[in-house]
C-alpha cells in the first residue's frame, strides 16, 4: 500500500526498453503515466507528457463482472522532419470489463488468467483540427504477475506477449 514500483517493457526485435511507474495502493493499481506503445514501436518519433491520470489501471478485486475506467489527459508532440513540429492534445478514456478466466500460453509459460475486454476512445485536438479515434483490446492478467498478454484491433491487429518474467 502506497508503494511504488517500475514496471519494465522490453522489445527484443527493436531494441526498445520502456519503464512506467506504478502506485499501489489499497484500492488497485494506479499508472502514474500513459503509454503509446503504437507509437513507440511504431519508430514515430513522439514525446508523449501525462497532464493528469485518473482512474486505476487495474482494481484491488478483480474478478468475472468487474468494471472500471481510466482516462488519461496527455500532450503529444510528434517531431518528423518533413512536417512543422506540432503539439496533439488527447484525452484518452479506457473501459474495462472482466468476462472470464482461462487459460493462456505466451513464451514465457501457461497461466490461468482473467480475461478482459477493454474499449479505448481517443480525442485528439490539433492545429488541423479535432480527431477521435476507437479500439478494442483483449487482454490477459495473472494474479501476482501482472498482464501476460494483450490483443488489440483497430486498423490493425497487434500482439503483445510476456517472454519472460523476472520478479
Amino acid at each position: 500500500n502506497g508503494k511504488k514500483v517500475i514496471l519494465a517493457y522490453k522489445f527484443p526485435e527493436s531494441g526498445l526498453d520502456i519503464t512506467q511507474t506504478i502506485d499501489c495502493k489499497t484500492n488497485g493499481i494506479f499508472a502514474e503515466g500513459f503509454l503509446d506503445f503504437g507509437s513507440i514501436l511504431s519508430g514515430t518519433t513522439v514525446s508523449t507528457k501525462t497532464v493528469s491520470a485518473d482512474g486505476p489501471m487495474l482494481p484491488s478485486d478483480m474478478k468475472i463482472g468487474t468494471e472500471w475506467s481510466n482516462r488519461f489527459e496527455i500532450v503529444s508532440t510528434i517531431k518528423n522532419p518533413s512536417i512543422p513540429t506540432q503539439d496533439i492534445n488527447q484525452v484518452m478514456n479506457a473501459s474495462r470489463r472482466v468476462v472470464k478466466e482461462e487459460s493462456v500460453t505466451v513464451p514465457a509459460g501457461t497461466f490461468n488468467a482473467l480475461v478482459v475486454d477493454a474499449e479505448f476512445k481517443n480525442e485528439m485536438k490539433t492545429k488541423f483540427g479535432n480527431f477521435s479515434s476507437n479500439s478494442t483490446q483483449t487482454e490477459y492478467w495473472v494474479k501476482g504477475i501482472g498482464l501476460v498478454k494483450s490483443v488489440s484491433t483497430g486498423k490493425t491487429k497487434n500482439v503483445i506477449e510476456a517472454t519472460e518474467i523476472v520478479k
